[in-house]
């Protein structure tokens, strides 16, 4: 890798790490806006005044899937490493949704609407980040 190439590099791995903050104080003001409560059956008393909607499991994952498809994949497509890093988030993805669907942590329409934010995050994010950051 050349020097610019380490400098990309890392001012994505910077962004990633803004991004998913950003990303979490999102799902938790919108968790406080719907006030959609978990299920009691499952959670009891220990979390009896949060919230489940957007599900925070499945709106992080969704970031880091887009996050690593329109930066690192799109920008580092033949490099074996960002493949290997883009099977795994799609694997972790893949896990947490079905994790959370088996035990009953989320609802589905928890879920996709998770997932819907975390895309929806992470292509604004992205466009500000080109435009501003990485141009």
């Amino acid at each position: 890798m050349k020097h610019n190439e380490h400098k990309r590099l890392l001012t994505i791995l910077i962004l990633l790490v803004i991004g998913v903050f950003i990303n979490k104080e999102i799902n938790i003001f919108l968790k406080e806006w719907i006030k959609e409560p978990l299920d009691p059956k499952v959670f009891g008393e220990r979390k009896k005044n949060k919230y489940g909607n957007p599900s925070g499991h499945a709106q992080f994952y969704s970031f880091l899937f887009f996050f690593t498809l329109f930066f690192l994949y799109r920008t580092y497509r033949d490099s074996t490493i960002t493949n290997i890093c883009f099977m795994v988030v799609i694997l972790l993805y893949l896990r947490t949704i079905y994790v959370c669907l088996t035990y009953g942590y989320h609802t589905p329409k928890q879920l996709l609407f998770g997932t819907f934010m975390g895309f929806f995050v992470c292509y604004v994010y992205s466009i500000i980040s080109y435009l501003y950051i990485l141009h």
